[in-house]
């Protein structure tokens, strides 16, 4: 996203000091802050914050998760004891911070864009696991009825250090291959 920002030449008193040759509009690439969404009565303020750190980030559009996002994801989920999960779209921009309960998070109503047909949705979801186990059925359902690109679990050890990545996709049926 990008954002403008006029800062220059704003009265006439800048056109006289030699302001009109400069460029008054400055371009710079602004953060969006993703949604906090879920189970997050209790939390104390301190990890509040860092839940919406967490939605700051991003990542290159081809990858699952780096090793500092894994490392801080797997601590946040530890320190509150709740499974989170994190919404990411095709860019790598984070669109949600879901907070759950111990055994799951709830993916709230997406809308229906881009649902159409045999199109995914063009949204990842990366959560974390704290049980030690790899996908559940309940990661595979969300996977398949809400389009998603991706489905991964992060699983997060006792002393809140990242596990095992498990990932599942979806592979679309091409217009060409599907036969009326």
């Amino acid at each position: 996203m990008i954002a403008l920002n006029c800062s220059a030449a704003s009265s006439l008193n800048d056109y006289s000091r030699g302001a009109v040759g400069r460029s008054p509009i400055h371009y710079r690439e602004e953060t969006k802050i993703a949604t906090l969404s879920g189970n997050t009565a209790g939390l104390k303020p301190a990890q509040l914050k860092e839940l919406e750190r967490l939605g700051r980030r991003r990542l290159e559009p081809d990858q699952i998760v780096t090793p500092e996002l894994a490392r801080a994801l797997a601590a946040a989920s530890r320190g509150i004891g709740r499974q989170i999960g994190l919404l990411i779209d095709r860019s790598g921009q984070i669109e949600l911070v879901l907070v759950g309960d111990h055994r799951s998070i709830m993916i709230p109503a997406l809308g229906q864009s881009r649902v159409a047909g045999s199109r995914l949705r063009g949204l990842r979801c990366l959560h974390t696991h704290l049980g030690g186990e790899g996908l559940t059925q309940d990661d595979f359902m969300d996977l398949l009825f809400l389009r998603l690109d991706l489905m991964s679990a992060l699983d997060v050890d006792s002393e809140g250090g990242a596990g095992k990545l498990y990932s599942a996709h979806l592979n679309p049926r091409s217009a060409a291959t599907t036969k009326l």
